[in-house]
C-alpha cells in the first residue's frame, strides 16, 4: 500500500494533477511514520510480524521483514539493524531467509510458513538489498539462490525448500508435497540478474540506468536483445582482475543510452562515487 501511494503520486504527478500527487504522497509518508511508530522492535532490531487485536506487537521475527525492505517502508536509520536481523544463524538458513525464525518456538523446517525458505521471496528481499545499497548481503542471497538451484535436475527449484541449515542434512530437503516445478521460482532469476546488474530503466528518456556487482562467482554476464521502449539492445557485463565490474554495448538498434549510476536510494553511495560513475560512463 506504501509502495502504491508512491507510485501513484508520480503518475499523478506526470498527467499534471498536483494536487493527487501531494495527497498521495502525503499518505504514504504519514503510513511509513506511522509504521515505524508501531512495527518496530528496538529490542530486537526488527520489524515485528503483526500488532494483536489491542495493537500490541506480535514480535516474530520473519521474512516478511525483508518485503518492507524492498518497497522502502522502514526508516533509514532501522534499515541496518533489520539487515543484520534477516542474515543471522536463526534467520539465514545458508540457502535463503527463512519465513520463520528458528529461535520462534513456533518454528519448524518443514512447516509452509512456519520455517521453510520460499526461492521467489529471495529474489525480492535481494533486490531491496541493492535498492538501498547493502550489495554484499544482495550478493551473497543471489549466491545462495543459484546454488540451490544447482541441488534440482533442471535447476527447477521446489515450491519451498526446509529450513534446515546448510550443512546439517546434507543438501537442502524441499518441503513434502511441494509443487515442482514451480514457475514463480523461475521469475527469481531474471529477477537476480536485474539486481546484479543494477538495472534502472527510464523509457521516457530513453535511457538504461546500470550499476553492476559482478561477484567472482559470476564474471560475466551478456543480455541479448533488452528492450527499452521502441529500442533493442545487447549488453555485455564483465569483471575485471581487480573486481570492477564494467558494461559495454555490443549492438544497439534505435536510441537506447547507457549510463552507470548507483541506486538513487543507496545509502552507501556517495556524491563522490555517483560523480564517478557518470564520467565512466562518458569516458566509455
Amino acid at each position: 500500500w506504501y509502495a502504491a501511494q508512491q507510485l501513484m503520486a508520480f503518475l499523478s504527478a506526470a498527467m499534471g494533477e498536483y494536487g493527487d500527487a501531494a495527497a498521495f504522497w502525503r499518505s504514504a509518508s504519514d503510513l511509513k511514520e506511522r509504521f515505524n511508530r508501531d512495527w518496530w522492535d528496538e529490542e530486537q532490531g526488527a520489524i515485528v510480524l503483526a500488532l494483536d487485536a489491542g495493537k500490541q506487537q506480535v514480535r516474530a521475527v520473519t521474512s516478511n521483514a525483508g518485503h518492507c525492505i524492498t518497497c522502502g517502508i522502514i526508516s533509514d536509520e532501522h534499515l541496518p539493524r533489520v539487515v543484520g536481523r534477516m542474515f543471522s544463524p536463526d534467520m539465514f538458513s545458508g540457502w535463503g531467509i527463512r519465513t520463520l525464525a528458528s529461535t520462534h518456538r513456533a518454528y519448524n523446517p518443514l512447516s509452509y510458513h512456519l520455517g521453510t525458505v520460499w526461492a521467489v521471496e529471495q529474489a525480492t528481499i535481494a533486490f531491496g538489498l541493492r535498492r538501498f545499497g547493502f550489495d554484499t548481503r544482495a550478493l551473497e542471497l543471489a549466491h545462495a539462490l543459484f546454488d540451490l538451484a544447482e541441488q534440482y535436475p533442471g535447476y527447477r527449484i521446489p515450491e519451498c525448500i526446509g529450513g534446515f541449515p546448510r550443512g546439517e542434512a546434507g543438501g537442502p530437503c524441499a518441503y513434502p508435497r511441494a509443487n515442482t516445478p514451480q514457475l514463480w521460482n523461475a521469475s527469481a532469476f531474471p529477477l537476480l540478474i536485474h539486481t546484479v546488474l543494477g538495472f534502472q530503466p527510464v523509457a521516457p528518456i530513453a535511457t538504461l540506468f546500470v550499476d553492476p556487482v559482478l561477484p567472482t562467482w559470476l564474471p560475466e554476464i551478456i543480455v541479448r536483445d533488452l528492450r527499452l521502449g521502441e529500442a533493442k539492445a545487447t549488453l555485455r557485463f564483465w569483471r575485471d582482475e581487480e573486481g570492477a565490474s564494467h558494461v559495454e554495448v555490443l549492438h544497439r538498434q534505435g536510441t537506447l543510452r547507457v549510463v552507470r549510476q548507483p541506486p538513487p536510494e543507496s545509502l552507501t553511495a556517495g556524491v563522490f562515487d555517483r560523480l564517478g560513475a557518470l564520467f565512466d560512463s562518458v569516458r566509455r
